[in-house]
Protein backbone atom coordinates (compact mmCIF):
# COMPACT_ATOMS: atom_id res chain seq x y z
CA UNK A 1 0.00 0.00 0.00
CA UNK A 2 1.30 3.43 -0.95
CA UNK A 3 1.52 6.17 1.70
CA UNK A 4 1.08 9.85 0.86
CA UNK A 5 1.91 12.70 3.21
CA UNK A 6 -0.64 15.48 3.41
CA UNK A 7 -0.30 18.85 5.16
CA UNK A 8 -3.30 20.80 6.44
CA UNK A 9 -3.24 24.29 7.95
CA UNK A 10 -5.54 25.38 10.76
CA UNK A 11 -5.43 29.12 10.09
CA UNK A 12 -6.80 31.37 12.79
CA UNK A 13 -7.51 35.08 12.59
CA UNK A 14 -9.35 36.88 15.39
CA UNK A 15 -12.05 34.39 16.41
CA UNK A 16 -12.31 32.69 13.00
CA UNK A 17 -10.73 29.79 11.13
CA UNK A 18 -10.41 29.32 7.38
CA UNK A 19 -12.25 26.37 5.84
CA UNK A 20 -12.60 25.00 2.32
CA UNK A 21 -15.25 22.70 0.91
CA UNK A 22 -13.35 19.94 -0.92
CA UNK A 23 -14.20 19.47 -4.57
CA UNK A 24 -12.04 16.38 -5.21
CA UNK A 25 -10.52 13.36 -3.51
CA UNK A 26 -11.64 11.08 -0.75
CA UNK A 27 -13.27 13.92 1.22
CA UNK A 28 -15.18 15.48 -1.67
CA UNK A 29 -18.02 17.59 -0.31
CA UNK A 30 -16.54 17.89 3.17
CA UNK A 31 -15.25 21.07 4.78
CA UNK A 32 -11.58 21.02 5.77
CA UNK A 33 -8.52 23.10 6.42
CA UNK A 34 -6.49 24.20 3.38
CA UNK A 35 -3.77 21.78 2.36
CA UNK A 36 -2.74 18.98 0.09
CA UNK A 37 -0.28 16.26 -0.87
CA UNK A 38 3.45 16.72 -0.34
CA UNK A 39 5.52 16.80 -3.52
CA UNK A 40 8.63 14.68 -3.96
CA UNK A 41 11.59 16.18 -2.08
CA UNK A 42 9.42 18.75 -0.32
CA UNK A 43 9.50 19.31 3.43
CA UNK A 44 6.08 18.83 5.04
CA UNK A 45 6.07 22.42 6.37
CA UNK A 46 6.94 23.73 2.90
CA UNK A 47 4.03 21.67 1.59
CA UNK A 48 1.68 23.27 4.13
CA UNK A 49 2.72 26.79 3.11
CA UNK A 50 2.64 26.07 -0.63
CA UNK A 51 -0.73 24.34 -0.61
CA UNK A 52 -2.30 27.08 1.52
CA UNK A 53 -1.01 29.78 -0.83
CA UNK A 54 -2.18 27.84 -3.92
CA UNK A 55 -5.66 27.09 -2.56
CA UNK A 56 -6.41 30.40 -0.84
CA UNK A 57 -3.85 33.03 -1.79
CA UNK A 58 -3.22 33.52 1.95
CA UNK A 59 0.26 34.04 3.34
CA UNK A 60 0.56 32.20 6.66
CA UNK A 61 3.15 31.54 9.32
CA UNK A 62 3.35 28.11 10.92
CA UNK A 63 3.08 28.26 14.70
CA UNK A 64 3.30 24.57 15.59
CA UNK A 65 2.47 21.03 14.48
CA UNK A 66 -0.85 20.23 16.10
CA UNK A 67 -1.39 16.59 15.22
CA UNK A 68 -0.78 13.71 12.81
CA UNK A 69 -3.37 11.11 11.89
CA UNK A 70 -3.77 8.45 9.22
CA UNK A 71 -6.66 7.91 6.84
CA UNK A 72 -7.01 4.88 4.56
CA UNK A 73 -8.93 5.47 1.33
CA UNK A 74 -10.32 2.15 0.05
CA UNK A 75 -11.19 3.53 -3.38
CA UNK A 76 -7.59 4.52 -4.20
CA UNK A 77 -5.93 1.99 -1.86
CA UNK A 78 -3.84 4.83 -0.41
CA UNK A 79 -2.90 5.56 3.17
CA UNK A 80 -2.80 9.29 3.83
CA UNK A 81 -0.60 10.48 6.68
CA UNK A 82 -2.13 13.84 7.56
CA UNK A 83 -0.06 16.51 9.35
CA UNK A 84 -2.01 19.42 10.86
CA UNK A 85 -0.23 22.71 11.53
CA UNK A 86 -1.59 25.67 13.46
CA UNK A 87 -0.98 28.88 11.55
CA UNK A 88 -1.51 32.60 11.80
CA UNK A 89 -2.54 34.60 8.76
CA UNK A 90 -0.69 37.69 7.68
CA UNK A 91 -2.40 41.05 8.11
CA UNK A 92 -4.53 40.55 5.00
CA UNK A 93 -7.39 38.10 5.32
CA UNK A 94 -8.47 38.57 1.70
CA UNK A 95 -8.47 35.25 -0.14
CA UNK A 96 -9.18 33.74 -3.52
CA UNK A 97 -10.05 30.11 -4.24
CA UNK A 98 -8.16 28.31 -7.01
CA UNK A 99 -10.88 25.95 -8.20
CA UNK A 100 -9.88 22.92 -6.11
CA UNK A 101 -12.66 23.83 -3.67
CA UNK A 102 -16.33 24.53 -4.26
CA UNK A 103 -16.55 27.06 -1.41
CA UNK A 104 -14.43 28.57 1.32
CA UNK A 105 -14.04 31.38 3.80
CA UNK A 106 -13.59 32.54 7.35
CA UNK A 107 -15.92 30.98 9.93
CA UNK A 108 -16.14 31.49 13.65
CA UNK A 109 -16.93 28.40 15.68
CA UNK A 110 -20.51 29.50 16.30
CA UNK A 111 -21.11 29.82 12.53
CA UNK A 112 -19.70 26.33 12.00
CA UNK A 113 -22.14 24.90 14.53
CA UNK A 114 -25.10 26.96 13.29
CA UNK A 115 -24.57 26.06 9.61
CA UNK A 116 -23.93 22.42 10.53
CA UNK A 117 -20.98 22.22 8.16
CA UNK A 118 -20.09 18.66 7.14
CA UNK A 119 -16.51 18.50 8.44
CA UNK A 120 -13.91 15.82 7.87
CA UNK A 121 -14.55 13.69 10.99
CA UNK A 122 -10.94 13.80 12.24
CA UNK A 123 -11.02 17.64 12.23
CA UNK A 124 -14.18 18.13 14.28
CA UNK A 125 -12.34 18.16 17.60
CA UNK A 126 -10.32 21.21 16.52
CA UNK A 127 -13.45 23.18 15.63
CA UNK A 128 -15.78 22.32 18.48
CA UNK A 129 -17.94 25.24 19.46
CA UNK A 130 -17.61 26.04 23.15
CA UNK A 131 -20.20 28.68 24.15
Amino acid sequence: MKVKDVALTLIEHSDSVFLLKRKYGPFRGYWAFPGGVREKGEDIKECALRETKEETGLEVQIIDQLDVFSHYDKKSNLLFKVHIFTCASSESTDYHLNGESSDGGWFNREMIAKRKLKLIPQLVKYLAYNP
